[in-house]
């Protein structure tokens, strides 16, 4: 593994277990259905990032899939960073979506 992601894979892990956390005291919080099941959902997923990032730790690495893009010199680095992003697009796609059918739904 490049010496220079492990740091960052790291720094990471503890970001998705924070995340983890955080989506479960809410989930917990909440009593409307839909709202602490997609918080568990969300909390369910962090811990998917969490193992694909640990697979990144073990000897044969994770694999790193993506559009390269010319913001950052291309390497190990680059991919990972661009494989965090896109998952954490997901979360960022799914929340706006709740919001908009939560906040808005005299709208639908």
């Amino acid at each position: 593994m490049n010496a220079e992601l492990k740091p960052l894979i790291e720094q990471a892990i503890r970001q998705e277990e924070l995340s983890h956390e955080f989506y479960n005291r809410l989930a917990k919080a909440v009593a409307h259905k839909d709202t602490k099941e997609t918080l568990e959902w969300l909390a369910k997923d962090e811990l998917e990032h969490k193992a694909f990032l640990e697979s990144c730790l073990t000897p044969t690495g994770c694999t790193l899939v993506g559009q390269a893009q010319d913001l950052q010199p291309p390497g190990d680095a680059k991919a990972f960073l661009e494989k965090m992003a896109k998952m954490e697009l997901g979360h960022k796609q799914k929340v706006e979506y709740l919001y908009a059918n939560a906040a808005f739904p005299e709208v639908w």
